[in-house]
């Protein structure tokens, strides 16, 4: 459905880098707004049309569409509103605030919606494609039974002399991850004394494909 607005909405190629910008930052400023997913991808897929599957669209997704508000309005709700007639679902939502509840929204809108079933070869395939996919995702969302574990003292000397002889011996063999901070506009300004560090912190725009890329490197290092 994102897909489909960017193109319609969109400026031409022929538009320079800061209007895209623009146009992207106005979009989502709709779809943060309220009845920003009805205002944005309402209908986007319904049709008039007289084909055979009665112009239905389904939808293939990685991830189990999320239920809840953030930032920005649930997922789910952007495919009801956009027309969606099915949604595939590779992979259920660990996190505890979904979890299911995607598909229950779905469903509940009238909305037909398949899990990959892994009991067949070619099911199980694709169910464990998405579940690679989401895998970093999954082990941060998910909730843990170590919450609370103190790592002071689980920690100890021994175990911090092991981490650093395995550190070296990484940086040895050229198997150390690393990750290079961004180099455009990541950075705090604490010329004012006066300003508060943390939200400095929460005001620091930093590239989501980098973080990304650093969420996947510190769960595959775990």
């Amino acid at each position: 459905a994102a897909k489909s607005v960017m193109i319609a909405r969109a400026p031409s190629e022929d538009n320079n880098e800061n209007e895209l910008r623009h146009s992207v930052k106005k979009l989502l400023e709709t779809y943060a707004s309220e009845n920003g997913t009805s205002k944005l991808f309402g209908n986007a897929f319904t049709s008039d049309t007289d084909d055979d599957d009665g112009g239905k669209v389904t939808a293939y997704v990685t991830l189990e569409p999320c239920c809840h508000y953030g930032q920005t309005p649930p997922c789910a709700l952007a495919l009801k509103d956009a027309g969606v007639s099915r949604v595939v679902v590779g992979y259920r939502d660990p996190n505890p605030r979904v979890d299911g509840g995607g598909v229950k929204l779905l469903r509940e809108a009238g909305v037909q919606v398949d899990i990959v079933d892994n009991g067949t070869i070619e099911g199980s395939k694709v169910a464990n494609q998405c579940a690679d996919i989401v895998s970093c995702f999954a082990k941060r969302i998910a909730p843990r039974s170590d919450s609370d574990i103190d790592y002071d003292v689980l920690v100890n000397g021994a175990k911090r002399r092991g981490l650093r002889s395995l550190k070296e011996r990484m940086v040895s063999e050229g198997t150390m991850a690393e990750i290079s901070w961004p180099n455009r506009g990541s950075f705090l300004d604490t010329s004012d004394e006066s300003a508060n560090l943390h939200d400095l912190v929460r005001e620091l725009k930093i590239d989501a494909r980098w973080m990304e890329q650093l969420d996947e490197a510190l769960w595959k290092n775990e």
